[in-house]
């Protein structure tokens, strides 16, 4: 918030009369033409400062509204949010583009199209990280413009000053002039950071499918080393293949059941997830997410078959293979584990946080 305290003590040396700042006139005592000029010019100068703070006001509200829009392409650009969640979002951004063209009316400078963010929108990860980089763009012409004001407030603040040391025989009026610092990491960092604890949020759910799956595989290759024993009997590897039957259908029911914020990971429907941590293409991080239908693997029960010691034996290549499949995936949210894990720790270390 702008802070504005205008003190104003005039007239001629030795005055008590004083005027609080919300007061439109100044109260002058009579009789010296010239401390009533140096008044009356310092006043016009006030009057300037009160307009340029207004503008500041303005274009400092309209910094911080591009921010909120920018926190909200970061968060729409990371690949774990649902459609539910993305569409909120973008009403949410859409009116801040809106809310945008308020601030125009009073500074050309200000105009969304001017700053190149007109036609920015965050309906998918792609516009969303394109909109992100035009609003970082925008964010710097309006910090340019902001840094103007302030440079010609500090004019007219100093233009005071010496209209102080010029005639200090008038007590002439004084300005102090308080404008609050733009905090711009906050906003996108928090974004970030969400976005961030969604990706861990993702591992966890990913994690937990790979082991159901781990866990159903290790049963069925018990099963078919079992069969593939020379000393079971023909009733033993029909129970055996009834007990494998049971187990691929679950394998498959876990699969096309597994979800994360309303989308499939573990069916073969969406073969990664990014998570966005920065702008930087290369900073961002692709959870693969491995297609885990026991028809996918091949130990379907149309691929496998444990009624015979021979295709028993062959079934456990097939069953191995998709072991090393699910092992490649848990390996893999290990290590993007790791890297979020660093991503989170850095943002609770953010000193902007604290």
């Amino acid at each position: 918030m702008l802070t504005f305290p205008l003190v104003f003590l005039a007239g001629c040396a030795g005055s008590s009369e004083s005027v609080n700042a919300e007061n439109s006139a100044l109260s002058v005592a009579p009789g010296n033409p010239d401390c009533d000029k140096a008044v009356d010019d310092v006043e016009g100068i006030v009057t300037v400062i009160e307009a340029g703070i207004a503008t500041h006001d303005n274009a400092f509200e309209a910094a911080e509204n591009l921010l909120a829009m920018q926190a909200l392409a970061a968060r729409a650009a990371t690949g774990t949010l649902g459609r539910a969640d993305r569409a909120a979002l973008q009403m949410e951004f859409a009116a801040r583009l809106h809310e945008a063209d308020r601030f125009a009316e009073d500074d050309a400078d200000l105009d969304p199209g001017a700053l190149g963010v007109a036609d920015t929108h965050i309906d998918t990860r792609v516009h969303a990280g394109r909109s992100f980089v035009a609003l970082d763009r925008a964010l710097l012409a309006l910090g340019s413009h902001l840094a103007t004001v302030e440079a010609d407030l500090d004019t007219e603040v100093r233009s005071i000053e010496r209209a102080q040391t010029r005639k200090p025989a008038c007590t002439l009026p004084t300005v102090e002039v308080e404008l609050p610092d733009l905090d711009a990491a906050t906003p996108v960092d928090e974004a970030l950071a969400a976005n961030v604890a969604d990706g861990l949020a993702l591992v966890e759910e990913v994690r937990g499918t790979t082991e159901l799956a781990n866990d159903i595989l290790h049963q069925i290759r018990t099963l078919a080393i079992a069969s593939a024993s020379e000393t079971m009997g023909t009733e033993g590897r029909m129970r055996l293949q009834q007990q494998y039957t049971a187990l691929a259908l679950e394998l498959e029911r876990v699969a096309d059941t597994s979800t994360f914020a309303g989308m499939w990971i573990a069916d073969g429907s969406h073969p990664g997830m990014t998570v966005w941590l920065r702008p930087d293409p290369d900073a961002n991080l692709r959870i693969a997410l491995a297609d885990l239908r026991a028809t996918t693997l091949a130990v379907d029960t149309g691929s496998i078959d444990l009624s015979t010691a021979a295709n028993a034996s062959t079934a456990l290549t097939a069953i191995d293979s998709a072991l090393y499949t699910v092992g490649a995936e848990q390996s893999a949210l290990a290590a993007a584990t790791t890297v979020l894990t660093i991503e989170q720790e850095r943002y609770a270390d953010d000193p902007a946080e604290e």
